[in-house]
């Protein structure tokens, strides 16, 4: 999944609309979505309730998501 958000991410730089759909829960998408999306984009994403999260990038919220990932690493538990 991550090579496809760093393809979709090149894709956008480059001028191109692009959409990753998800089959199935992958909730934790979003964090590398976020490091991976240049600062001033947004990254949205879907939640089941049926309501669409808006994620502004910056430097803080990519702080944020690199501590939730730098958390989920093995032997962090």
């Amino acid at each position: 999944m991550i090579n496809a958000v760093r393809r979709a991410m090149a894709m956008a730089m480059g001028g191109s609309r692009v959409l990753i759909q998800v089959d199935g829960e992958e909730d934790l998408l979003a964090i590398p979505a976020v490091l991976l999306a240049p600062r001033g984009s947004l990254v949205l994403y879907g939640l089941y309730t049926g309501y669409l999260i808006a994620i502004p990038i910056t430097d803080e919220y990519k702080l944020a998501m690199l501590k939730l990932f730098s958390m989920m690493r093995p032997g962090n538990a």
